[in-house]
């Protein structure tokens, strides 16, 4: 609980924390959220650290496929809904060889949040899906900032230490061939 409020309080009032940050706060529009997501996906060179109820964007799980191939080690906690979904995110990301996570204690992982390389970080009122692209107004933020990305690792890392490897459907979901839509 004291870990849950924590995570609340650190993405409710960091941009009040008088911190030496460069932060862009943005509020997308329904058709360009996923691309600013995408962007900064792209331009991850070592790790990115995700954690969210699920990715049901097309564009953002294939840009996390894609980056995984090229290199980049993409590490997800996903929400305890995954392993009881064949066809998920998780099942692309896992058939992709990418490291994948369920949180096993919180029955809703709701964090929603990205790390890349350790020095930025994204956040979202949404979950990275395409129905909340769409219908929602979402507010999205990234954060440009080693010592503040730090604070997030640590969280992920928290919640890391209470999941379990993401097997459940894999093996099922890899007997049939699977395509991403392109964006």
């Amino acid at each position: 609980l004291k870990k849950c409020l924590a995570v609340f309080c650190l993405i409710m009032f960091a941009p009040f924390l008088p911190l030496s940050v460069h932060a862009a706060n943005l509020v997308p529009t329904a058709s360009n959220a996923s691309q600013i997501v995408i962007r900064e996906i792209n331009d991850a060179k070592e790790e990115i650290r995700a954690h969210a109820l699920s990715f049901t964007s097309a564009p953002i799980v294939k840009a996390l496929v894609d980056a995984h191939q090229r290199g980049v080690r993409i590490e997800a906690i996903l929400d305890q809904s995954q392993p009881k979904d064949v066809c998920t995110s998780a099942t692309f990301l896992a058939n992709a060889k990418a490291a994948i996570y369920v949180d096993t204690i919180h029955p809703v992982a709701d964090n929603r949040m990205m790390i890349i390389d350790r020095a930025t970080v994204i956040t979202a009122s949404s979950n990275f899906t395409a129905k909340g692209e769409e219908n929602n107004h979402d507010s999205l933020r990234i954060i440009r900032s080693k010592d503040r990305a730090r604070h997030y690792v640590d969280i992920w890392s928290s919640h890391r230490q209470h999941s379990e490897n993401y097997q459940r459907q894999r093996k099922q979901a890899s007997r049939r061939t699977v395509a991403l839509k392109k964006p």
